[in-house]
């Protein structure tokens, strides 16, 4: 049984670690915003995965496509 709880922290911290896709929710142009200092900070730190941004007011915040609905979480199983 501890085997199996080992596991699951391993695989949780992996996922936390490094994702596959992160949701910025309230991404911002102003980085001194915490959602533009967050999405500024994922950039720069060249994060390689699927970026999103949920924001209603803009096309693209900091260069990313945002989404104006939250159909990405419609679509995402979240465990």
């Amino acid at each position: 049984m501890k085997k199996d709880v080992a596991k699951d922290k391993n695989m949780i911290n992996q996922q936390l670690l490094d994702p596959q896709s992160i949701v910025v929710v309230g991404g911002s142009e102003d980085v001194t915003k915490p959602g533009g200092k967050i999405l500024k900070n994922i950039i720069d730190g060249g994060y390689r995965g699927k970026l999103y941004v949920l924001n209603p007011k803009a096309d693209s915040i900091q260069g990313i496509k945002h989404i104006r609905t939250r159909r990405i979480c419609q679509t995402q199983t979240w465990q």
